[in-house]
């Protein structure tokens, strides 16, 4: 009888155990059930990936077509170069059409066909419905195969710049976001130099034209291609329109890592506004760095998400009531990225919005205390936040297309999942101590002039700047 307890007891005490998730096996139970698509890979010979993925539910097609140059391509003297060729291949027309026949090309089909640029890449994203689908390829292929940078459409383009520099510095928090990386890495920094008035006069099409032969390539290309078509025959489509295109200029470069700087700036741009927009932050970490996933859970706790739940939006705005809207950020990059909190407040909020974003990220080092719940409620919140942003089979694919560009693994979207789920507990304590660095906090304050001679007495080190 008592070797039947003894026996009962160690089943008891096995089931027990058994039932205990481990670290694992809760981070599993947190990812949701989720089968992305799987899309056709191609390489073509000119060494152009396609990323295909069908979609039948509706009669529409989309592109995107990622570009080997960004803007830390841009010439030392001329920032902008990249964005503004890019722009003006797409508006410039081709040897084959004019800027005029391809705008009508378009609208005549309700077509589109919009640019992008980032420090990295550029893109251009083109969609049409599926009738038109051998229209829009065409037009594409002829718009960065055989650019016409037609100077009058370029001297036109250059004026609706000019208009856009002009009212550039009517939003405090464009200014802060414009500005702030410059305070970070330099002002000379290719991660954050900008267009200015000055540069654009300088920038001819002529430079246009040898910076396009200088950097765009074929076989550096990535395609993202989703909608209601057969991939057998898109394919085709697209190593007829590109057969004759090799690749010919050197491989993509990239400038060397920024130096670690940790010693604190305080800057302080002043025009006519009636709030203010506080930025603190410092340099942050490559998107190499295998920490990244416990860093974008705490990130997310301390005010990712944007949340009034987040200890910058319960404390500030929330209970506090010291700010319209406050949040941060870890921006993962090629070199050092950015870590950043931001918060827009009345004028009267300022240092006050200041001392407490301090206390909160210097608290978050010191003694983090994040719990279990909280830790799984970011995880839960970042994994079902991504269902949502790829439910489009477009954004999709493009993210796949994006991830090979940028050198990611094959399988990086289950991986970042499973990486994601599986972040324990002091992983992000750890981090938290290694990466915020509450006495290296750089500062930028974005407001009133009326702040001035108080901000000068709070900060006495404060370089003060007009906007204009």
């Amino acid at each position: 009888m008592k070797k039947s307890y003894q026996k009962l007891a160690l089943l008891i005490s096995f089931l027990m155990i058994s039932l205990v998730p481990s670290p694992v096996m809760a981070g599993e139970r947190l990812l949701p059930y989720y089968s992305p698509p799987r899309p056709t890979i191609v390489d073509l010979e000119n060494g152009m990936r396609l990323y295909l993925l069908e979609d039948h539910e509706l009669p529409t097609f989309a592109i995107g077509l990622f570009l080997p140059v960004g803007s830390v391509q841009d010439p030392e003297n001329k920032p902008g170069l990249a964005s503004i060729t890019v722009q003006a291949m797409r508006l410039g027309g081709t040897e084959k059409y004019t800027p005029d026949e391809i705008n009508e090309r378009l609208e005549e089909v309700n077509a589109k066909i919009e640019f992008e640029m980032t420090h990295e890449y550029g893109t251009l994203v083109g969609r049409s419905l599926t009738e038109d689908i051998s229209l829009l390829l065409e037009l594409i292929f002829e718009i960065v195969k055989t650019p016409r940078f037609d100077k009058k459409e370029f001297d036109t383009l250059k004026k609706r710049i000019q208009a856009s520099l002009d009212h550039e510095n009517e939003d405090p928090l464009n200014i802060a976001y414009r500005e702030f990386p410059k305070l970070i890495y330099g002002e000379e920094s290719p991660w954050a130099r900008t267009l200015t008035k000055k540069v654009l006069k300088k920038i001819s099409v002529d430079d246009c034209l040898r910076f396009y032969r200088d950097h765009i390539t074929p076989d550096k290309m990535v395609l993202a291609i989703s909608g209601d078509f057969k991939t057998k025959k898109i394919v085709g489509l697209i190593k007829n329109l590109t057969q004759n295109w090799s690749p010919t200029v050197k491989p993509q470069e990239f400038p060397p890592d920024v130096e670690k700087e940790w010693s604190p700036k305080s800057v302080f741009l002043t025009k006519d506004f009636t709030q203010s927009t506080v930025v603190l932050g410092h340099l942050g970490v490559k998107r190499t760095n295998p920490d990244k996933y416990a860093l974008t859970l705490l990130n997310f706790i301390l005010g990712g998400s944007g949340s009034i739940t987040s200890r910058l939006g319960l404390d500030i705005r929330t209970q506090s009531g010291l700010a319209y809207a406050v949040w941060s950020q870890m921006i993962f990059g090629k070199t050092y990225g950015l870590f950043q909190a931001v918060a827009m407040t009345q004028t009267n909020n300022t240092t006050r919005v200041d001392e407490k974003m301090r206390e909160i990220i210097g608290s978050l080092h010191e003694k983090p205390n994040i719990t279990h719940q909280q830790l799984d409620q970011a995880k839960r919140a970042l994994l079902r936040s991504l269902i949502f942003q790829y439910e489009s089979r477009f954004n999709y694919v493009q993210a796949l297309a994006r991830f090979y560009f940028l050198g990611y693994p094959p399988d990086y979207f289950n991986i970042y999942r499973q990486e994601i789920a599986k972040v324990r507990l002091e992983e992000v304590n750890r981090v938290a101590k290694t990466y915020l660095h509450p006495d290296s906090l750089h500062l930028m304050i974005v407001g009133s002039r009326d702040l001035a001679t108080s901000l000068k007495e709070r900060y006495p080190h404060l370089h003060i700047r007009k906007i204009r």
